[in-house]
């Protein structure tokens, strides 16, 4: 792990080699119906790396915000998505 300034909470630590950026959960509506990725036009798609089901970027965030701001997210994401849930209390 290289150390760095963790790009949401701003503090110097180890930042993660596989950061999420789009999840799987989210990734399912950006495919069409052949399993292909949509057509965007945001300038910095081209800096993501796609690895299997999921894109990530590196040394962009630290295991805390990873795992615990951005899962949190993800998950209530996911939900409101599916349709699971329509209100968060932040």
């Amino acid at each position: 792990m290289n150390v760095g300034t963790c790009k949401l909470c701003l503090e110097n630590k180890p930042l993660l080699k596989k950061s999420h950026i789009i999840p799987k959960s989210i990734l399912k509506t950006l495919r069409d119906e052949k399993g292909q990725f949509i057509k965007t036009t945001t300038r910095d798609i081209r800096k993501i790396k796609h690895i299997g089901d999921s894109m990530y970027d590196s040394d962009i965030l630290c295991r805390e915000c990873d795992n615990n701001i951005i899962g949190s997210l993800e998950t209530y994401a996911s939900q409101v998505i599916s349709g699971g849930k329509q209100t968060r209390n932040i």
